[in-house]
């Protein structure tokens, strides 16, 4: 399958629609990879590629990619996005796990370029062994993407919004207990929890945390929504948090949430975890707070809540900033010349 978006060429090489049974979608991944070497050898033959810009370094996806790439002389240039918490029990997560960990750890050395999230992970590459060209870049967007005009979620109410997957990776029950301070003191105000997980849903478990807190009344699950209508549920919140907690998961990625948030010039309240400390400053451009602390993440909300010019202020620069540092044009301009020894 052929495709052009602004003037870039793109081939999909798997299945078109995912199946939905587990061992056709993963004969179609196998098929995806080995489709994908063949394409590469040949278009080498052709001389019509030099560099490959790959996402990710399983193992098991990107061995034989590096060894045709080694082959054929092409750059193999690996996005590293984040580090995943170990799984505590024997199962197909941990599995996956083992299958990331061995990338990371024992392939991705011998990549000829590297683009990281994080200090985190910039440390780590280079402490097992990767030495060549490599530049840190926070996860990108594209801001067009959220430039919707909406009216407010709940008409005559503050609403506070988070989007993404609800569970304690980003603070989601953090944010719903900082929201229960929040609205003794703010009863106009309205929690939005926008999505969840992709399997079993944790929607109920978190209705009832929220009952438990006196809050039921005054939140909205959406669970899962498709992608298109994020950008409106979320311009049509006041604020936007996220609570995300101390982990290595934290300090390791960049959320891209962020950004999305960003774009949408809302305030944005987020937790002092990993490089987020690095870009900002408190009242510049964010309003930064304590991660794993409910009270911090609440005087946060309040403190736009209480100040409307600080509320325009920080959605504005917030948005200057995302500007600067996450368009994706942008960024692209400055990644291959960095990247590529």
């Amino acid at each position: 399958m052929l495709g052009r978006i602004e003037n870039v060429t793109w081939r999909y090489l798997s299945f078109i629609n995912a199946p939905k049974n587990k061992f056709i979608r993963a004969i179609g991944g196998f098929w995806g990879g080995l489709h994908l070497l063949f394409y590469l050898i040949l278009a080498r033959l052709k001389n019509n590629i030099d560099i490959i810009i790959k996402y990710n370094i399983y193992f098991t996806y990107n061995v034989l990619l590096l060894a045709v790439c080694k082959v054929t002389k092409i750059k193999l240039i690996n996005i590293i996005p984040e580090f995943y918490n170990k799984p505590a029990q024997v199962s197909i997560a941990l599995i996956k796990w083992y299958n990331f960990y061995i990338g990371l750890t024992y392939l991705a050395r011998f990549s000829d370029g590297m683009i990281v999230l994080s200090k985190y992970l910039e440390k780590y590459v280079r402490l097992h062994g990767f030495s060549k060209s490599l530049i840190i870049i926070p996860n990108i967007i594209n801001p067009e993407t959220f430039n919707a005009k909406v009216s407010p979620f709940k008409k005559g109410a503050i609403t506070i919004g988070y989007a993404g997957t609800p569970t304690k990776k980003d603070g989601i029950d953090d944010l719903l207990k900082s929201f229960a301070i929040v609205h003794k003191e703010f009863p106009d105000t309205h929690l939005l929890i926008v999505g969840d997980v992709s399997s079993k849903t944790v929607i109920p478990t978190l209705k009832e945390k929220a009952n438990n807190l006196g809050i039921f009344d005054v939140t909205t699950f959406t669970g899962l929504v498709d992608f298109t209508n994020i950008p409106g549920l979320l311009n049509s919140c006041d604020i936007l948090v996220l609570s995300r907690p101390k982990g290595i998961a934290s300090e390791a990625g960049f959320p891209t949430k962020l950004g999305e948030y960003m774009a949408c010039k809302k305030p944005v309240v987020v937790t002092r975890v990993g490089d987020i400390v690095e870009y900002f400053e408190n009242n510049n451009s964010v309003i930064l707070v304590e991660p794993n602390n409910i009270e911090s993440i609440a005087q946060g909300i309040k403190s736009i809540i209480n100040d409307s010019a600080l509320q325009i202020k920080i959605g504005n620069e917030g948005y200057q900033w995302m500007l600067k540092h996450l368009e994706y044009k942008r960024v692209a301009k400055e990644m291959f010349s960095n990247v590529v020894d």
